[in-house]
């Protein structure tokens, strides 16, 4: 029957594999942050509104098309209405 060898890690490749996920980590944290810059608000709905147009509200609100989804914060649209 034949043994088994163990096995180890010397301290320069644990660093080195520490190194690698942190690089990971904080390139994902990039892209995460990358990717909610570029999503757009597509619609905001107010319940209860049966006498003034969307339009009129989005207008009173200050929400144009290009309007980013982390740019709106909701107590400020409260607010404004």
């Amino acid at each position: 029957m034949k043994e088994l060898k163990s096995f180890a890690i010397s301290n320069r490749t644990m660093v080195l594999m520490l190194l690698g996920v942190a690089v990971l980590a904080v390139g994902l944290g990039w892209l995460g942050q990358q990717w909610r810059n570029t999503v757009p608000l597509q619609t905001i709905v107010i319940s209860g509104n049966a006498h003034v147009a969307s339009a009129s509200l989005n207008e009173r609100i200050g929400i144009e098309g290009d309007t980013l989804l982390y740019e709106v914060r909701p107590a400020d649209v409260v607010d404004r209405l």
